[in-house]
């Protein structure tokens, strides 16, 4: 099966492309499993038992596992159609030896569309915010990796970078990205910070105007209520003659007086008989 290795620098697909080589080697030990030759040409690998790829994956032996990486340097497109480049075009016919051949390249167009068509299985490699984490996205074929939002879609897996592999092969962008937070995160933070500041804003207005001293006095010292003008009752006004007596009968025990109509008036007695 021809495999393809895609990311751009520093999100790792060379140390996956390690970590599948460590896999292989272990798998190796095995007795169980027939052990299968492995090629690379990564740059400083440190495996036991790990020789260069040749430039022709057909001079290594049947069977063999074999990865080239930075392969647009030999794998890369010349021409439209049909590769006329005859190592190329003997992958058509690969698996009738046995070989697995893994490419590793910064992305899928960089390959002659030749091969591109022979892929079997496309793994994508992307960092998760500059964290030693990536997401490992895969599918049988290769990925429109220019489509970003179709790749939530396919199968994928964390890929946690292994650092005991760190050293097994030379990496000269691994240690230059630097760790970032993502985007969402930092408007969720900023809503949170400014919804913090808005309510305790808020609070304090609301407890500083509850408990301020100007309220405090008013509370408790309120504005008098108009002053109430005591009602001085003057002496009756004589309106009328007709409340004068006119005159008086007195005896020994009474006295009554009469209005000028001949009504009866309801006076006292000393009045009367004065």
């Amino acid at each position: 099966m021809i495999f393809l290795i895609t990311g751009i620098p520093g999100h790792g697909k060379t140390l996956f492309a390690v970590s599948l080589i460590d896999k292989l080697l272990k798998k190796n030990d095995d007795p169980k499993q027939t052990p299968r030759r492995i090629f690379a040409d990564i740059d400083g690998l440190d495996f036991p038992n790990v020789p260069l790829s040749p430039p022709d994956w057909r001079d290594t032996p049947e069977g063999s596992q074999v990865f080239y990486d930075e392969c647009q340097e030999d794998f890369g497109p010349d021409q439209g159609g049909r590769s006329t480049n005859p190592i190329i075009q003997a992958l058509e016919k690969h698996r009738h030896t046995g070989h697995d051949i893994y490419l590793i390249t910064q992305h899928p167009k960089l390959l002659h569309s030749h091969i591109r068509r022979l892929v079997g299985r496309h793994y994508h490699v992307i960092r998760k915010h500059g964290t030693e984490t990536a997401i490992v996205y895969q599918k049988d074929g290769h990925i429109d990796v220019d489509k970003g939002w179709l790749l939530p879609e396919l199968d994928n897996f964390p890929f946690q970078y292994p650092k005991e592999l760190f050293d097994k092969y030379k990496s000269a962008t691994r240690h230059t990205v630097k760790a970032q937070m993502p985007r969402w995160l930092k408007r969720s933070l900023t809503f949170l910070s400014i919804g913090f500041v808005v309510v305790l804003v808020g609070g304090y207005i609301a407890i500083t105007s509850i408990f301020s001293p100007s309220e405090a006095q008013t509370i408790s010292d309120p504005e008098p209520q108009s002053e109430v003008v005591p009602l001085t009752i003057t002496e009756p006004i004589e309106s009328a003659q007709a409340l004068r007596p006119v005159a008086c009968i007195s005896n020994q025990t009474d006295c009554t007086c009469y209005d000028q109509s001949g009504f009866k008036l309801f006076i006292p007695i000393s009045k009367c008989r004065s």
